[in-house]
Order: C-alpha cells, then structure tokens, then sequence
C-alpha cells in the first residue's frame, strides 16, 4: 500500500499527494491523523536535510549584516548542537538573546540582563528551533496539531506547534513545492510576533534559511541577512553563561552603615 510519506517524497507528485493529504486529515480520527502528521514531518525533514539526515542544529558560527530599529550593522549567530544558542545584534545599540537548553537570558539594548522565562523562554524556543531545523529533530519537545490550507496552489499551516508543556499555539506557514518553513507565527501580549525564513541554502548538514526577518506588533523589526559559516571557536568563557554587571573586584565597605539620614531640602 502507497503510504501518504511515500507519495510526498515523489518531488513530481508533491502536490497531488499534499491535497490528498489534506483532503484525509479532515476525514481521518485523531490518532490517525497524528500518525499522517509524523509521516509529513519525516518527508520535511529529508526535505531540510536529505535521505540520511536527522535533523537538529549542527555547531556552526554564522555572521553577517543586520537591521535593527531601523539601524544597519552586524550579527553573529551561534548553534550548538547541544541545543544551545546565541545571537548577538550589534548596531549602535548592542542586543544579545541566548537560549541554553531550558534556560535564556538577554541582554536588552540599555545594558540590563534579564533572565527569559516563561512565555518568553517558549517564543525564543520555537525562533532558534524553526530556523536550526531542531524542531524537526526526532525526540523535540514539540508538539503538532493537525494543519489548515491556505490555498489549493499555495502553502499551508502546521498549526498548534507548541512546546511540551507550553501554553502558546504557534503557526507556521510550510511552502508547498518545497517543504520548507516559510513564516512563524508566535502570539504576544500585544498581538503576534511574525518571523519569516527565506532563501534557503546549504548550511552545515542541512539546508538553512539565508534571510530571516522578525517583526513585533508594534511594528519594529529585526533583519538578518547570512553571509559566512564557519566552526565556532573555542572560549576560555562560556560565551552562553549569564553574564554578570557587576565588576569582578566589587565588594561592600563593612565599615559604611547599613542606614543613612535622609534630609529634605525646602
């Protein structure tokens, strides 16, 4: 029997065998549904990284020039296969987003650090996955509702991604003839954050996208935009490690109290 994975894998029949697919997640039960949403996510998958790929970030450093706040400068992007990353937005402003694991922090464009958490710990979650392949990876803590068309000649959604034990449903528009993600949609306070992926290329294992643009309700966005990939150093410091603002010989004056007089000046 001709599986529905078989027929998407057949690059000439890709969209005779998506409409199909379509066409049977509607009429299908949930739990085969389920199983038609792993086959697609497999032949995503050979499609992001080839036959024998599985998916998931390699260690890679890429660099390149970005837009933010409306200023252009530089960025260097780190993927740890470990599932670690970093991104550093230099402009005249200096802003850097770090996920490590389950764990992320931020340094903000006035100089403070702030832990991630929370909904904001799931949204950098599904960016960095999305845009490293890791979301594909087998084993991601991901999990995927059935999918809406958008139109019968154009892409569709995979909707309800969410990360296990999360309470946001993201969506994510996947191109049609090519397999490859195309647009995140991620709910905010405010509204939705959108992150779109483009012209994607050979990246280390697996192709990645070359062109990423974010961009906030409030309309302010972000742009990078590749142009080299090459091994990541090695650090004598984790370069991931929370970084602290307070100088290393800091200390307190035991000798100055603890309470000091306040006076009001008339």
């Amino acid at each position: 029997m001709t599986t529905i994975a078989s027929l998407l894998r057949n690059h000439a029949r890709r969209e005779l065998s998506l409409g199909a697919w379509l066409l049977l997640v509607g009429l299908a039960s949930p739990a085969s549904a389920q199983g038609e949403i792993q086959d697609l996510m497999g032949s995503m998958r050979e499609a992001l990284t080839g036959s024998e790929g599985t998916g998931g970030a390699r260690d890679a450093l890429f660099s390149g020039r970005a837009r933010m706040f409306g200023e252009g400068g530089q960025f260097q992007l780190q993927f740890r296969k470990s599932g670690r990353y970093l991104l550093e937005v230099h402009t005249q402003v200096d802003v850097k987003l770090a996920l490590d694991g389950d764990r992320g922090w931020e340094l903000d464009p006035g100089g403070a650090i702030w832990t991630t958490d929370l909904s904001g710990l799931e949204r950098r979650k599904l960016f960095y996955w999305v845009m490293s392949g890791q979301w594909l990876a087998p084993g991601a803590k991901l999990e995927v509702s059935p999918i809406d068309p958008l139109d019968a000649h154009d892409d569709f959604y995979l909707r309800g991604l969410r990360v296990q034990a999360g309470v946001f449903d993201a969506r994510l528009e996947v191109n049609r003839s090519s397999l490859l993600p195309r647009k995140l949609i991620v709910p905010d306070s405010f509204g939705e954050v959108e992150t779109e992926f483009s012209q994607w290329s050979e990246g280390p294992g697996e192709l990645l996208p070359q062109h990423v643009v974010q961009r906030e309700p409030s309309g302010s966005e972000v742009v990078l935009d590749f142009e080299r990939c090459e091994a990541p150093p090695h650090y004598l410091v984790d370069p991931l490690a929370v970084p602290t603002t307070k100088p290393a010989d800091a200390h307190f004056d035991a000798e100055i109290p603890s309470s000091i007089e306040a006076k009001l000046a008339k």
